[in-house]
Parts: C-alpha cells; sequence; structure tokens
C-alpha cells in the first residue's frame, strides 16, 4: 500500500505542477513585446551632418529639406534665409 500511496503522491504533485503552476511559469519567463520606436537609432541608420550648423543626426530624426539633411526646423529656416 505504501507504494500505491507514493505514487499517488506524485501524480498529484504532476498534476499540480502541468495545470496549476506550469502556465504562470511560462507566463513569468516570456518576455513583453517591445514596441518599434523610430525615434531610436538602429545600427544601420545613417548619420548625416547639419549643412547649417554642422551637428550630426540619423536620417530617421533629421529632416530632410532642399537635398539635405536639417537638424531642426530653425536651422531649415536659417539656410534658406542664407541663400536668399
Amino acid at each position: 500500500m505504501g507504494f500505491f500511496r507514493t505514487l499517488l503522491i506524485f501524480f498529484i504533485f504532476y498534476c499540480v505542477f502541468k495545470f496549476v503552476l506550469r502556465p504562470f511559469l511560462e507566463a513569468a519567463q516570456k518576455k513583453p513585446a517591445e514596441k518599434p520606436n523610430d525615434q531610436i537609432p538602429s545600427l544601420t541608420d545613417k548619420i548625416v551632418p547639419c549643412p547649417t550648423c554642422g551637428t550630426y543626426n540619423p536620417t530617421k530624426q533629421a529632416l530632410f529639406a532642399d537635398g539635405n539633411y536639417y537638424c531642426n526646423l530653425a536651422c531649415v529656416a536659417g539656410k534658406k534665409q542664407e541663400t536668399n
């Protein structure tokens, strides 16, 4: 009878682990899905200088105007004022 009691105890522990604890452990191990962020430059993103102030910026963050990449609107306006 001791063998069947031990077997029954192991079976109960197995069922508790499989159906109760295992889903919680798997959920804890999963990493949350990361949202893609276009503001973070990647390793393949090209870094370009602003022709007005010389600041280097990733192309994803820079403003493209008149065939050049600028760091902000003030530099775009400054460049247009210089050429007029």
